[in-house]
């Protein structure tokens, strides 16, 4: 999925949505506010499926003992998981045997991977307007 602005905006919305929930620590919360710009980052990268996870493991072995760079490293690859839920919701619809849409009012032949940058300037539009 190339709409970047989406996965950015998931980001955005999951991190401000944890940092209310109270059964979030009050640590992992200041990582969520203070280390969005990582998140950010991680939500436009891809192969996620491979390290992601290896590295929350890894980082939880050592949360005790962090620091600020171990802190940023949490924020990139939570970024990072949140694109691949992105995909993982919208990938297989595109993918289903009876998806019969295709285009936009601009161009009904194009596939919706061509038309990643109509969704991405729609996304925007609705988001940042």
């Amino acid at each position: 999925m190339s709409e970047h602005n989406v996965h950015t905006a998931i980001v955005e919305d999951s991190f401000t949505i944890a940092q209310r929930l109270p059964q979030i620590p009050p640590d992992f919360k200041q990582v969520l506010q203070h280390d969005l710009d990582f998140a950010r980052l991680g939500s436009i990268t891809v192969a996620g499926d491979q390290f992601s996870f290896t590295l929350l493991e890894e980082y939880k072995g050592i949360w005790a003992t962090r620091n600020e760079l171990t802190e940023q490293k949490l924020a990139f690859v939570l970024g990072w998981i949140s694109h691949r839920a992105c995909d993982r919701t919208m990938k297989p619809i595109w993918k289903e045997p009876n998806f019969t849409w295709r285009g936009t009012d601009a161009n009904p032949a194009l596939s919706p991977t061509e038309c990643s940058i109509y969704h991405e300037a729609e996304a925007y539009h609705l988001y940042f307007s």
